[in-house]
């Protein structure tokens, strides 16, 4: 847990303002299981702290906000051991932060600015506020994990489906559009919306969520959490991850299937309980 301190940085001010800063630049924020549960551990402590009005989340540099999972220390392990316990705790903990920030009884408000993929959309599109800068120029919003051999995750599709339409994503309007941010903010004023946050004297905070079994976010990271077990185990993932992220040869050998080309019978097995 030494490197979760490290990279999993809390601040609380005087005034009720925390934040979470994610430093671990030269990975560009990727998370790994350690720091999954100090960002979880921080939470749950100053959601119980009555002097913590609101949690602002942010990274430590501009290139990237998360780039998701650090998906290569999670291959490594399966290549040494297929059924390593790793791959089940690393979803459990995942998952399970994005169900307390979907619940999050204080306001929750992420800073997506650079590199904002994959479980960097999970910290922060269940979040209450979701501040986005300029796309395409600084900040890059994106789900690639079909090109390895997995599937959007982290709750995308509870997501998609709270908008009537989905589009391409190109401009910040975009990402507002679909639900993706919820306001928009030039990367040139983030430090002063940052300090006059911290500078404000106080904070009003409220909270209520509908619960319904089906349509509740805890329902979908249930589904996708065993989805995400069961596809991390398929040799698909690790020679996705081989082509893409390791020898960047762009070209995966053919154990890559598209869902729609799976049987029913291995859809109904991704799925059952």
């Amino acid at each position: 847990m030494a490197e979760a301190e490290e990279f999993v940085k809390g601040t609380v001010y005087p005034n009720g303002v925390a934040i979470i800063t994610l430093d671990r630049p030269k990975a560009l924020n990727t998370m790994n299981l350690d720091m999954d549960i100090k960002y979880k551990q921080i939470l749950e402590e100053w959601e119980l702290d009555p002097k913590v009005k609101f949690v602002l989340v942010e990274g430590s540099s501009p290139r990237a906000f998360c780039a998701g999972m650090y998906i290569k220390g999670v291959v490594a392990e399966i290549q040494k051991d297929r059924n390593t316990p790793l791959v089940p705790k690393v979803y459990a903990a995942e998952y399970s932060l994005i169900c307390k920030i979907s619940e999050y009884k204080k306001p929750y408000i992420s800073f997506m600015d650079g590199i904002t993929m994959g479980f960097g959309i999970g910290l922060s599109g269940h979040g209450r506020y979701r501040v986005i800068t300029e796309l395409g120029q600084r900040t890059v919003l994106a789900m690639p994990e079909n090109g390895i051999g997995l599937f959007p995750d982290v709750g995308f599709s509870y997501i998609a489906a709270q908008t009537q339409e989905f589009c391409w994503i190109s401009t910040p309007s975009d990402a507002l559009f679909v639900g993706l941010g919820t306001h928009y903010v030039p990367s040139g004023n983030l430090g002063s919306l940052k300090e006059a946050l911290i500078f404000l004297f106080l904070v009003a905070s409220g909270y209520g969520k509908q619960n319904n079994e089906f349509t509740t976010l805890k329902g979908v990271m249930k589904t996708e959490y065993r989805v995400a077990i069961r596809s991390s185990l398929r040799n698909a993932f690790a020679e996705g991850v081989r082509a893409i992220l390791i020898d960047k040869d762009q070209n995966p050998s053919g154990t890559l299937q598209a869902w729609t080309k799976l049987t029913k019978r291995k859809q109904r097995q991704f799925l059952k309980l």
